[in-house]
């Protein structure tokens, strides 16, 4: 059974709340990367909203705050907010892991789709970061050739991420692309994935159905955009 099958059968119960939460604790011990369980959270939490279920949504966002106190040696936004200090120092780990492909093929994919589809959403931030020159001297000097042919058009977002095996970690950012990162893309609790679902996302059966196109990578593009000049705006 699958990670988001088994979340959403728990909400069937007749006590959600805490078959929701035995859900995520037993997943949990039996392995399941936490990121996956977050990110299925997170995709569980955008259909109840779009649905008006807001009792249950609330189960589940709740839930959700706690999973990093169940495995507090991962770097995931705790129940409560920490202090400016551990943020910054969570945010300049050279090894943060912002989202890795794997998290979503093993979660609750769809069988109909080939599993580049789960880069889409992860390979459009990557290239709005490289289009706005956010990324770190380390991921130029390895990435020159694949840049300039993106900048060009010839290589697509997903090409480029999937040179990086499909992973984004704060490596491949400068210190202004992780801070931006960490509070809007960051899954279980930045507004991204609910601007890819308003802007690319409607009436599709799941978020890994938006097409790898241009014109949606432009799209997209557009609101991100939007979203760093108001986190800018917001900073002293």
């Amino acid at each position: 059974m699958t990670i988001g099958l088994k979340l959403r059968e728990a909400l069937r119960e007749p006590n959600p709340r805490d078959a929701f939460g035995g859900a995520v604790v037993m997943l949990i011990k039996s392995g399941q990367p936490a990121e996956a369980i977050l990110l299925e959270i997170q995709m569980i939490h955008l259909e109840l909203q779009k649905s008006g279920q807001d009792a249950l949504d609330a189960i589940v966002t709740g839930v959700a705050k706690y999973v990093p106190d169940i495995s507090p040696t991962l770097p995931l936004a705790p129940a409560k907010e920490p202090p400016k200090s551990v943020k910054e120092k969570r945010r300049r780990k050279s090894n943060y892991v912002f989202d890795k492909a794997k998290y979503h093929v093993q979660g609750n994919y769809p069988v109909d789709l080939p599993p580049v589809n789960a880069c889409t959403h992860t390979a459009f931030f990557l290239g709005w970061l490289i289009d706005n020159d956010l990324v770190s001297k380390l991921f130029l000097n390895e990435s020159g050739e694949h840049i300039q042919k993106f900048r060009e058009r010839r290589l697509t977002p997903t090409e480029v991420y999937s040179f990086w095996d499909e992973v984004l970690v704060s490596s491949m950012l400068n210190a202004a692309g992780n801070c931006f990162a960490a509070d809007y893309f960051e899954l279980s609790s930045g507004r991204y994935l609910r601007d890819y679902e308003e802007i690319l996302g409607a009436g599709l059966p799941s978020l890994y159905h938006v097409p790898p196109s241009w014109d949606n990578y432009e799209r997209i593009s557009a609101r991100i955009t939007e979203r760093y000049k108001e986190f800018n705006g917001s900073k002293p």
